[in-house]
């Protein structure tokens, strides 16, 4: 699995701290929210192979890619708040309807404010 093209513009952390640094206020619940689909394309190059054992890398390349952009919409929803990083990181997943296709992914975690950090005007 490839690394996120990008730093994320916020630290963030699966624990519920930010190594060094001191947290002075906690916002409130930050998520990232995707309904994907693996596309027609995936699902006709894996036609066939979902019978045999072993990893189908199409829809592991489509998850990853959806699992990088519910990363960004969290920090994107986490700044809006006015944070300065996000504590807590947690990951869930659940198919939507037995055919569809779709699968929701949510990042979730707290948004909080770091000591010493400049006030930002959530907007």
């Amino acid at each position: 699995m490839a690394a996120l093209e990008q730093p994320l513009a916020l630290p963030i952390s699966t624990t519920f701290e930010i190594a060094n640094r001191t947290i002075s206020e906690h916002i409130g619940p930050a998520f990232g929210i995707i309904a994907w689909s693996a596309g027609t394309a995936a699902g006709l190059k894996s036609f066939g192979r979902q019978f045999k054992r072993g990893e189908m890398t199409e829809y592991t390349d489509v998850l990853a890619e959806a699992r990088e952009i519910t990363l960004e919409r969290l920090v994107a929803h986490a700044q809006a708040l006015g944070a300065d990083a996000i504590v807590g990181l947690r990951f869930d997943s659940n198919t939507m309807g037995e055919s569809s296709g779709l699968v929701e992914i949510l990042a979730l975690g707290t948004a909080v404010k770091l000591a010493g950090s400049t006030e930002r005007d959530p907007q």
